[in-house]
């Protein structure tokens, strides 16, 4: 027995079983049912919101879970709403508002409805809780207020309503109207600071200036009270008294808070002028200034303590200069000039500064002339001679002896390929359709009557009557003819070419040894290695432009390139690095000795060689260490790094810094409170939607992914002629369409099954002709604009699925074109089929193709295909993408710019993109 299953039955079974699937349920919702049934209530709302988020649904559906979830969502947070309220008497005020917004900031995560957030909202709004919460004497006003700033932020971040919000401003204004308890002076600043984050608090919210203006009472508290005793550190005291002023300049406090912190200021400032004093005293004018100047910047301007820092700066200029007028050209008589020339930061002091140093000469000063002996291998003896012609030359002879341990050289060769990027021009030939002329045609465009006479059909007789005439015209005819047009085109390249490089290296190192005038050897060890390269290479580029002259690139081996000159240039380098080395290692042991001869004469007594002996060591090496940092500590106030500076001529003079400028803003006047819209209530493109009232309209029928209106702009490119060709019309333009549905609104919409879908509409475009414009007679050329109308309407019949929709019908309608000055027209009807796909959720995948084939002989042929595709979920906005080729009956203008004349049909092809919305 022989069993066959022919080809159509099986189409048959897949078709039938894609029927039974889309009738089904949706399976998460039955699996959400059978969890309910079982008691598993969070399964079963875990179920129905993986239905409502992965499967595909229509609108009837999707409500239907959307219904089953709200029910058992509020199921849960119902009781916990009545548990609260039941508890608002036995609570207190602040904790039972606490507890209704962290059980609103709950809800609004489990996306709730909105009759359950005006349900727990009206239990948030409580007109009593100003009263409830004055009658109250816990928690103090400060945790009273920070409780309720929060409470603040946390209904403002839950979208609260705004009578709650504003509820809970008047109980913050009531509470700021008891003030806050007193205290006594040691706590008197950090009670202002408290009421500064207080109202900077208060400001960032953005509450009423009457809540702001509270706190001015407790600032006039504090202020006839007795100053606050200042801290340990007096520096850091000043700086903490000092930023409250300028936070209270800032946030517009009281004159008389401003008074205080200002009093309490200069208290501290009174403190810090101490030592200052003591070293303008002893005659430490520079340590001095360094410590008024701080101060000075932190003050406004005419403050005492400005006026102090002039007088320093007056009174230690003089001092120094007076002092080295007293005492002879010296190291002590330029310490002296380096002083007042910093203090007084004028050319005068750096003038006599700098002669006296000049006049001081090698005393003071390295310059040395190296005289060296060379104990070097014979392969040295090159670098050697480079050496000893290099080395410095000072004006103190210093013999020096040098050991070259190495000095050697090589070569070697080495290549590569390097690649050039280049433009040129490159001449071809292209098949153009040019106009040769025109063929002059006699047409009839016309008749007349006139009197005539003919035989008659009777012999002997002459008819007399009138005549049908024709009349004639003469037309031109353009003729077109293919031609080989030469054309240039821009071409870019790259040109690989070799490149020989020659690379030389060469090192010297030896050690050299200096022997002082005090016995002492002096050892520099020094290396020096240098590399030297070469390449040479060329090549040769095609003209920039068609005509010109090839273009070409070339570079040649350095003349005299080699180990030799390396090995020169390297002992010369290392002639400069040993002068250097030699020089910094004889300064460092003068000021050594220097320091030494200045402890000496400390220890004997001798205060005035002492000085001379660290200063000097000072301008040895630029540096003040152990004997000498400590004695200019003592007797000047100077640390090292200041006396460095001074004496270098490297320091920065000094000058009263500019005021401090307070900022001094006008009253605060806050915009006003204002609470955010909910946004769970208006998340309407969320995974789960929060409200379906939208969807009600169509609770019989799917969501209209094309059943509805549509409205779009697009924007389109079009050609009307044939591409390639001098008749060719490219345009750009931009439009609207409009376009609804007729009988599909008179028919209803059934869930699913076989249904009509119908779309009638008008569409329209503006832009301008891309193209190459006609030139007419006396001089006028064709227009720019291009204009697209039309009206259409598409029938369609078919069967309607949760996941597929498959529709057949007729499109029909009328567009005219303009491009220029050419025109087109096209009436057309064509078979049409449309296929819908529904893969997430009520959204859909729009495949519509309209023409291919033409049944009804003598109309035009129109072929088209469109895809759209959701862009912005239930809201309904769309994305469309379109091709249209169809035939055109053309008419254009002809050379005299008047004539309007009929070429005949071309084709048209349109591509459009489109953005809008349906339904």
């Amino acid at each position: 027995m022989t069993t066959s299953v022919s080809f159509g039955s099986a189409v048959h079974a897949s078709l039938l079983a894609v029927l039974l699937l889309s009738a089904c349920a949706p399976v998460h919702e039955s699996l959400g049912d059978r969890a309910l049934s079982r008691g598993d209530e969070p399964g079963a709302i875990a179920e129905y919101e993986k239905a409502m988020k992965g499967e595909i649904l229509v609108d009837f559906e999707y409500e239907r879970l959307r219904e089953k979830r709200t029910a058992l969502v509020e199921g849960r947070w119902g009781p916990m709403l009545d548990a609260e309220l039941a508890r608002r008497d036995a609570m207190p005020p602040l904790a039972h508002v606490t507890a209704l917004l962290r059980l609103r900031e709950q809800v609004r995560s489990d996306r709730i409805t909105r009759a359950f957030l005006r349900r727990l909202d009206a239990a948030t709004v409580d007109a009593t809780l100003p009263e409830r919460l004055a009658a109250t004497t816990s928690p103090e006003v400060s945790e009273r207020t920070r409780v309720l700033l929060s409470l603040v932020d946390l209904a403002l971040a839950q979208h609260a309503p705004q009578r709650a919000v504003e509820q809970l401003v008047t109980a913050l204004e009531r509470t700021l109207a008891v003030g806050f308890p007193p205290v006594g002076a040691e706590r008197s600043l950090a009670r202002i600071e408290e009421l500064f984050a207080l109202r900077t608090r208060l400001r960032e919210r953005k509450l009423p200036a009457s809540v702001d203006a509270l706190l001015d009472a407790d600032f006039r508290r504090l202020a006839p009270g007795p100053l606050p005793p200042p801290g340990p550190d007096a520096a850091a005291w000043l700086e903490r008294v000092l930023s409250l002023r300028e936070q209270g300049q800032r946030l517009a406090a009281p004159a008389e808070t401003l008074a205080l912190l200002q009093r309490t200021a200069d208290a501290a400032l009174a403190r810090l002028m101490e030592e200052p004093e003591r070293d303008v005293q002893a005659h430490r004018w520079l340590a001095a200034v360094d410590r008024l100047s701080p101060l000075a910047a932190r003050v406004e301007e005419g403050h005492p303590v400005r006026e102090r820092l002039r007088s320093v700066l007056q009174q230690g200029v003089a001092w120094h200069q007076e002092q080295a007028r007293q005492l002879p050209p010296g190291y002590r008589r330029s310490l002296h000039l380096a002083l007042a020339a910093t203090l007084s930061g004028a050319q005068e002091p750096r003038r006599q500064l700098g002669a006296e140093l000049q006049a001081l000469g090698d005393g003071w000063r390295t310059a040395l002339t190296l005289q060296p002996s060379f104990s070097t291998a014979p392969s040295c003896s090159s670098a050697a001679e480079v050496l000893a012609r290099s080395l410095s030359r000072g004006s103190r002879e210093v013999r020096v002896g040098i050991v070259l341990s190495r000095c050697a050289a090589s070569e070697s060769q080495g290549g590569e390929t390097r690649e050039v990027a280049y433009q040129t021009q490159q001449s071809y030939q292209e098949e153009v359709v040019v106009q040769a002329g025109y063929r002059t045609e006699r047409v009839q465009v016309g008749s007349h009557k006139e009197q005539c006479s003919k035989p008659a059909s009777i012999d002997g007789y002459v008819w007399r009557g009138l005549c049908d005439v024709p009349d004639y015209e003469t037309r031109n005819i353009p003729l077109y003819e293919t031609r080989l047009v030469d054309k240039v085109r821009e071409v870019t390249g790259r040109l690989s070419y070799p490149v020989r490089k020659w690379r030389a290296t060469a090192e010297v190192s030896g050690v050299a040894t200096l022997r002082w005038e005090d016995g002492t050897e002096l050892r520099v060890p020094f290396t020096r290695r240098r590399e030297d390269v070469t390449e040479a290479w060329a090549y040769r580029l095609p003209p920039r432009e068609l005509g010109q002259r090839e273009r070409t690139g070339q570079q040649d081996f350095t003349p005299g390139f080699g180990a030799t000159r390396t090995l020169v240039s390297a002992a010369s380098e290392a002639a400069g690095e040993l002068s250097a080395s030699l020089a910094r290692e004889v300064r460092a042991h003068r000021a050594r000795l220097a320091r030494a001869e200045g402890a000496a004469a400390l220890a004997a007594g001798n205060e005035d060689v002492a000085a001379e002996a660290f200063v000097r060591s000072v301008l040895h090496d630029g540096r003040a260490e152990a004997q000498a940092a400590a004695w200019f500590e003592r007797t000047q106030g100077l640390s090292a790094a200041t006396v460095e500076r001074v004496l270098s001529l490297e320091g920065v003079a000094r000058a009263v810094p500019a005021a401090d400028a307070p900022e001094r803003p006008l009253a605060y006047a806050p915009p006003g409170l204002v609470v955010p819209v909910d946004s769970v209530l208006l998340a309407r493109t969320s995974g789960l939607e929060t409200d379906v009232s939208n969807l009600r309209e169509y609770k019989d029928g799917v969501k209209p992914g094309f059943e509805g209106m549509r409205t779009h702009f697009k924007l389109a490119g079009f050609n009307l002629g044939t591409r390639g060709t001098s008749l060719e019309r490219p345009a750009m333009l931009v439009g609207v369409e409009c376009f609804g549905p007729i009988l599909a609104n008179w028919l209803g919409r059934p869930g699913w099954g076989f249904t009509v879908q119908d779309e009638l509409g008008l569409h329209a475009g503006v832009g301008a002709f891309l193209g190459k414009q006609a030139a007419y007679a006396e001089g006028e050329e064709e227009g720019r604009l291009a204009l697209r109308l039309g009206a259409r309407y598409t029938g369609l019949v078919g069967l309607r699925l949760r996941s597929l929709g498959l529709f057949v019908g007729a499109d029909t309608g009328y567009t005219w074109v303009r491009s220029g000055d050419v025109f087109a027209g096209n009436l057309h009807v064509s078979p049409a089929a449309r296929v819908a796909l529904r893969f997430w959720g009520p959204y859909q995948l729009i495949v519509q193709g309209w023409g291919f084939v033409q049944p009804l002989p003598g109309l035009p042929r129109q072929d088209g295909l469109s895809v759209s595709f959701p862009v912005l979920g239930r809201g309904g906005a769309d994305l469309m993408f379109q091709y249209e080729r169809a035939t055109f009956d053309r008419s254009a203008l002809l050379e005299d710019g008047k004539t309007r004349t009929r070429l005949g049909q071309v084709p048209v092809e349109t591509m459009m993109v489109l953005l809008g919305i349906r339904g």
